[in-house]
């Protein structure tokens, strides 16, 4: 497989995602599923931008193997700032509004899912290390 041709491929995940986001908060009236306490929808978000985080780190060429600083850090910002266009986006449209909690919930989730990527890098080589070594 050509270098682009794998490219594009890591970049298919993180465009759906990103898409279905712009799309959800396109929708005036939001009916997200309801699971009986206040501030679910924080959860949400939190979990959203976790997801997202990881797609962005993987289309920006991480790896759990690799040295993971530069894609960690791209995945990261491209997360934070799609939110925060988000949260703008939603401003214009009717029936919705732009909470900053919102993005700090989005905050949230997406420094989560850089610390899991971060534990992840730091244990999954040494793992693969001792299962590589024969012998043992």
């Amino acid at each position: 497989m050509t270098r682009t041709f794998v490219t594009i491929v890591r970049f298919i995940p993180l465009t759906i995602i990103s898409a279905t986001l712009f799309y959800l908060s396109s929708l005036p009236s939001p009916d997200p599923p309801s699971f009986g306490f206040e501030g679910e929808d924080k959860l949400l978000h939190v979990g959203a931008y976790f997801v997202l985080t990881i797609a962005a780190f993987i289309a920006f060429g991480g790896r759990i193997t690799g040295s993971t600083y530069g894609a960690s850090r791209a995945a990261a910002i491209y997360a934070l700032m799609f939110g925060l266009s988000d949260e703008i986006h939603q401003y214009f449209v009717p029936g919705r509004s732009c909470d900053p909690l919102d993005w700090v919930a989005d905050m949230i989730g997406t420094l989560l899912a850089v610390w899991v990527l971060r534990v992840l890098t730091r244990s999954c080589p040494r793992l693969i290390r001792k299962e590589d070594t024969p012998g043992e």
